[in-house]
């Protein structure tokens, strides 16, 4: 019965994420905030990203990243339109491009990077995406988009070229 327990709490306790939803053995908050010109440029998603997108089986793989740019304006290229709700749910299985403004806040000790998006095909409304800024352990910083609740680990990961 002990076994039986363990095991049932040690579940509980990975279904939900208990140690957290980031790997923090191979990501870390920044030890200091990151400047406009260590943001800027482009950023393309990592694989498991990829991966994500074609779950959906209606994404055509494509080239998915954000140039941010000195003047803090960005460009999201080949978007899901999924990143428009507060779920994956497929909206009409299309790629989008947009634009906006971008800027570096700090929320309780968690740096974000917030795009604000412009009106457009993909958001019709007002809208912005939080992304948290993480530094891997050999020092490059990712952007981290969750999909969704965190705990479901679906998310977009991007990776400064």
């Amino acid at each position: 019965m002990k076994i039986l327990s363990l095991l049932l709490f040690t579940m509980l306790l990975s279904a939900c994420y208990f140690f957290g939803p980031v790997d923090e053995t191979v990501y870390k908050q920044p030890s200091t905030q990151p400047t406009i010109r260590q943001l800027a440029g482009k950023w393309k998603a990592d694989s498991a990203s990829y991966r994500f997108i074609e779950e959906k089986k209606v994404y055509k793989k494509d080239s998915l990243y954000l140039v941010l740019h000195d003047d803090s304006t960005f460009e999201a290229v080949n978007f899901p339109d999924f990143v428009s709700k507060d779920d994956d749910s497929v909206v009409n299985g299309k790629l989008y491009n947009s634009s906006g403004k971008w800027g570096i806040y700090n929320y309780n000790n968690q740096l974000t990077l917030d795009l604000n998006f412009n009106l457009d095909k993909l958001f019709k409304k007002p809208n912005f995406q939080t992304f948290q800024i993480y530094s891997r352990k050999d020092s490059a910083l990712v952007l981290w988009l969750w999909i969704g609740d965190p705990d479901s680990g679906k998310r977009l990961l991007f990776v400064k070229e």
